[in-house]
């Protein structure tokens, strides 16, 4: 990292337009996390920006814009902007996310499961020192409860769903 200030890029892609999840102030331990401690930047980027600017707007040192994930020139400086990318978006997109921050040398870490598309591009992370940490989450399990979550709050305002990558 370039000092003690760090820059973050979190990518977040729903569905439909609701926030999925939130920040707490506080860790566990009473420190101040990342996006209260006055020494970081977090980027939030969502394929529905409103979505995106109102996460945002709760916390300082954070900003909320658009982004396309399959289009390099809308994802990739973004990522080149960044320390790190958190990817919050449906496993089957993560491909497009690890091969920009490939070529953008930057560390990239997951919530979901390593697809085959990960695997392939582990040598190339390694060969240039980069982190792409995968599975990183709370329990197995929990995000089948979150994505059930959405779909009954859905399925109870009178939407519905056709599919869901987990």
């Amino acid at each position: 990292m370039r000092d003690a200030t760090s820059s973050f890029c979190i990518v977040k892609y729903n569905v439909c337009s609701k926030e999925a999840y939130s920040t707490d102030r506080f860790r566990h331990d009473g420190k101040r996390n990342a996006l209260h401690n006055g020494q970081n930047s977090i980027l939030i980027a969502s394929n529905i920006v409103a979505d995106a600017l109102k996460i945002a707007a709760k916390y300082p040192n954070c900003t909320g814009c658009e982004v396309d994930v399959m289009n390099a020139a809308s994802l990739g400086p973004l990522v080149d902007k960044s320390d790190i990318v958190i990817s919050y978006i449906p496993a089957a997109l993560h491909v497009q996310v690890a091969k920009q921050c490939l070529q953008s040398k930057k560390n990239l870490v997951t919530a979901s499961y390593v697809s085959q598309g990960m695997r392939e591009l582990n040598d190339e992370a390694v060969k240039n020192d980069l982190i792409f940490l995968n599975e990183l989450g709370l329990d197995p399990g929990i995000d089948h409860m979150s994505t059930m979550k959405v779909i009954n709050e859905v399925a109870a305002e009178g939407g519905r769903y056709n599919q869901h990558d987990l």
